[in-house]
């Protein structure tokens, strides 16, 4: 009898062993950002509207609103949350024409809630960054 209980304990304890070892991997191998939205970025650019955003990302998540976040005088940022996981932040200036659009220095913020991870994604030119002259060090 004790070597049926043995046995099964030993059984229970490796299938468990498999369980929670297959969801960790299913879990890491997911991409950092998903592939729907990945092909949404690169369309955000400078100076968009908010509406603008939206029919951007409302391709690949329909129930996707964008709508003010966090603000402070002429900047802030505009967040859309695209689905239970994903949202994204991002940075916005004031037009003189009344409405937030998408600041010059692009930068998104992709936040995943389930995995409770933030991406920074910024735009770089390195050519751009090469040409300007150094700034003079302070005395």
């Amino acid at each position: 009898m004790s070597g049926i209980k043995l046995r099964f304990l030993f059984w229970f304890i490796a299938f468990a062993f498999l369980l929670a070892k297959a969801a960790g991997v299913h879990a890491e191998d997911q991409p950092l950002i998903p592939a729907a939205l990945n092909e949404c970025l690169p369309k955000i650019a400078p100076g968009m509207s908010m509406a603008e955003i939206e029919k951007v990302v409302t391709k690949a998540y329909p129930k996707a609103k964008a709508r003010m976040g966090l603000w402070s005088g002429h900047t802030g940022y505009i967040d859309v949350q695209l689905d239970e996981q994903f949202s994204i932040s991002i940075a916005a200036e004031d037009r003189r024409n009344g409405g937030p659009a998408v600041h010059k220095d692009l930068l998104i913020y992709v936040f995943d809630h389930t995995r409770k991870r933030r991406l920074e994604l910024r735009q770089y030119d390195w050519e751009k960054a090469a040409a300007a002259p150094e700034k003079e060090k302070p005395k």
